[in-house]
């Protein structure tokens, strides 16, 4: 059974810390960017393909390991386990859970593994030791599937203690347990606590002898070996004979110090199909020699299985170093030195997946075949060639402690995995929200230039028709009233032609009033104002009175002439304009003889008053302005009205706000 770890989700909700296994390292997994987060999860994948699988090994047959004493509460004092072994530098301690299996969606997890505990090593003589490492809830090592590694650093020691001080609950009953599948502990590339001494605190003794200490050492654990690398190869065996064995010839002489011998049958099916009784005899024999009879043969390895519990997926043993050149595998039968009361039936064929013998941590064994002359040959000799060509059937055999530390990897890569992806599915989540939110801010920006360009378009009209508008009222205040005095001032040449000077005066300001109408025109024309337009205002306003009823007998009285002066040139010429036009109206249409035309001028306003003697108003609504004047007040945003006194005539008045009051007179 693979486990991959298939639920990556559950194991980031109950680890619950980000950071706590190493997420980007170089920033926070809540700082990371969604370009930094996936370099990371692509890196994460793409090591993880060179990593070793979680291939777990499943049924009732094989060792299980140490179990302690059930407790009722997780913290505990006087709890340990302890692995004596030759002194040597130690370089990690790696520590083997017992798995349950939860259900169908988490799948396997640890059992009764320590959330917190101590490594303690020492020296012979030493009861105490040193502790070398101290783990607890905040290392987050739990939930997992994958070994736990260690790292010593080379410290020398003779023995290694675990000390639990937080238990974790036993799936099966609830009760807080102490509980490993195996300790190892490598200097170099050697596990030197293979099958040495274990003690403990506190045995628990089992009928069947499956939780005993000496279970953490034997190398059973509850992993296949499946590196994902190279290709799958089949078992070899050799067929039953009356002694059966096999021989492999090192082609030179090593000193060979560990052997490791692979199951077989590792199946994939599922249920599993795990025959023991194939290629496993009860009692094992491996000798090694230097000659190719192995007439100086030396006994490597005599061991004797008891039980079906005895067996691994690889049977692992450290033997004295021995120089040999030839290895000879066989079955034995019992002794007295070594009494039958194994309740295993052994195997009538000798054969393995690979065999394996170790020289200062090298495997010597890789493509050496049988000795030449032997009477192996042709096919059998390429059959057993599967022996030594440094596969199982998942595929390339690594060294015990490189497995190990990549199913550690692996576990430390899948958690940050699973706290890497839930934080990219948020990104991707704001990033499509933002680009939504984008996409509608665009639609409204397309609406809205559109909306702009309409409403420009649209503005453009009106202004066009305002400008229209004023230029036909300026062209008929200005040129219109300028006509209209060089016509009256032309009929007043008939009554004053017999006087040479009066008649040279009144030409005069014929020429001027065309003059100044032809100036008019090209303003209108070139719609440009001057800033000195009606610069002097009042000076304007009484020359055009001078002009417009010359004929009339009129008063001109002014008040706050300086506050007149701080209109602006656009107020000025409306102004001007607005006076230009009463005058035009009086002069056509009432029929009088006296005007009196009054200005006040202060901070706030400026107050006009036109009023005559004529013959008023009769001819239209009282109150209502004529156009031409009307038109002019709205463009000067003022009030204008028009009355009728109780003694005759008409009085036109308007009241413009002064808009510059409140600044300098200079603007």
């Amino acid at each position: 059974m693979k486990v991959g770890i298939s639920m990556p989700l559950a194991l980031a909700l109950l680890c619950g810390v980000f950071g706590a296994v190493g997420v980007l390292a170089a920033k926070p997994l809540n700082e990371a960017s969604i370009s930094e987060l996936e370099g990371r999860r692509d890196s994460i994948r793409a090591e993880l393909e060179q990593l070793a699988v979680l291939t777990l090994r499943t049924g009732a047959m094989g060792t299980s390991g140490y179990r302690s004493f059930p407790q009722e509460q997780p913290e505990i004092e006087g709890e340990w386990l302890r692995v004596d072994f030759n002194e040597e530098a130690i370089d990690e301690v790696v520590l083997v859970p017992t798995l349950w299996r939860y259900d169908d969606e988490v799948g396997y997890l640890s059992d009764g593994f320590p959330e917190a505990f101590r490594v303690v090593a020492g020296l012979p003589g030493e009861d105490e030791g040193t502790v070398v490492a101290v783990y607890d809830s905040s290392n987050n090592l739990l939930p997992r599937v994958a070994p736990v590694v260690v790292p010593l650093g080379g410290m020398v020691a003779s023995w290694v203690r675990i000390e639990p001080t937080l238990l974790t609950r036993r799936r099966r009953d609830l009760r807080y347990i102490f509980q490993l599948s195996e300790i190892l502990v490598f200097s170099g590339e050697k596990n030197i606590a293979l099958h040495q001494k274990v003690t403990c605190a506190s045995d628990v003794p089992l009928s069947d002898g499956i939780w005993k200490p000496d279970r953490v050492t034997d190398g059973g654990m509850p992993y296949l070996m499946d590196s994902s690398r190279g290709s799958e190869r089949s078992a070899h065996f050799q067929e039953s004979s009356e002694d059966p064995s096999l021989t492999l010839d090192l082609e030179e002489e090593y000193l060979i110090s560990t052997i490791h011998l692979h199951g077989a049958y590792q199946s994939k099916s599922a249920p599993p199909e795990f025959n023991v009784n194939r290629g496993i005899p009860s009692l094992l024999i491996v000798e090694g020699a230097n000659q190719a009879d192995f007439s100086d043969s030396t006994l490597l390895l005599k061991h004797q299985f008891r039980s079906i519990g005895e067996f691994a997926p690889i049977l692992m043993w450290n033997i004295p170093p021995t120089e040999c050149r030839y290895v000879r595998i066989s079955s034995g039968s019992f002794d007295e030195k070594m009494p039958n009361t194994s309740s295993y039936q052994g195997s009538e064929k000798i054969g393995f997946a690979e065999v394996e013998f170790f020289s200062g941590g090298t495997n010597i064994a890789f493509e050496k075949g049988p000795p030449e002359g032997s009477e192996i040959t042709g096919e059998s000799r390429k059959s057993l060639a599967k022996l030594t060509d440094g596969h199982n059937i998942y595929g390339f055999i690594l060294p015990i402690r490189s497995w190990m530390n990549q199913l550690a990897r692996r576990h430390d890569l899948e958690v940050e995995l699973a706290l890497v992806n839930p934080r990219l599915d948020e990104l991707y989540g704001r990033q499509k929200a933002s680009l939504l939110l984008l996409k509608r801010l665009t639609i409204a920006l397309v609406c809205l230039v559109a909306a702009t360009i309409l409403i420009g378009r649209h503005l453009r009209l009106r202004q066009a028709a305002r400008i229209k508008e004023r230029f036909t009222a300026d062209l008929h205040d200005h040129v219109g009233a300028s006509l209209h005095a060089i016509g009256i001032l032309s009929s007043h040449t008939k009554d004053i032609v017999d006087s040479p000077d009066k008649l040279a005066m009144a030409l005069g300001e014929i020429e001027a009033m065309t003059h100044r109408a032809s100036e008019a025109t090209r303003y209108l024309c070139s719609q440009h104002m001057a800033k000195e337009a009606h610069e002097n205002l009042l000076a304007d306003l009484r020359r055009t009175a001078g002009r417009m009823i010359a004929n009339l007998s009129y008063t001109f009285t002014v008040e706050g002439e300086s506050y007149l002066q701080q209109l602006s040139p656009r107020m000025r010429s409306d102004f001007f304009l607005f006076f230009k036009e009463c005058l035009i109206n009086v002069n056509r249409h009432a029929d009088a003889t006296e005007v009196t035309i009054l200005i006040e001028a202060d901070s706030r306003e400026v107050h006009l008053s036109i009023c005559d003697n004529g013959c008023g108003i009769e001819e239209r609504a009282e109150g209502t302005v004529p156009p031409s004047l009307a038109r002019r007040a709205r463009y000067l945003r003022s009030t204008v009205k028009i009355e009728t006194p109780h003694d005759g005539g008409s009085c036109i008045s308007l009241v413009l706000r002064n808009r510059r009051r409140w600044f300098p007179k200079l603007l």
